[in-house]
């Protein structure tokens, strides 16, 4: 594993252990989470992604994640920048 495939790793465990406690001020709503840290609290998913590119780079590890009881989708970096795109 490499050194930003552990720092996802360590972010994504941050989180697992805050989760419940941000679900009860800010539930249904997006969380910017870095440096095992809430950053910020957002309506979608796109709004708090932007703003984690703006905060701390294009390269910078980050989670945007729901908060919410149901199981997260996985979310590719490079669907969100318009890289991938399904041909039907």
């Amino acid at each position: 594993m490499d050194a930003k495939q552990e720092a996802i790793v360590a972010e994504k465990k941050a989180f697992e252990a805050v989760r419940e406690a941000l679900m009860k001020e800010h539930g249904g709503e997006f969380v910017l989470f870095k440096d095992e840290q809430a950053r910020g609290f957002f309506s979608s998913h796109r709004d708090a992604y932007q703003a984690g590119i703006g905060l701390f780079g294009p390269d910078a590890v980050f989670l945007v994640e729901e908060l919410a009881d149901r199981p997260q989708p996985c979310v590719s970096l490079t669907w969100e920048l318009g890289l991938m795109h399904v041909v039907r």
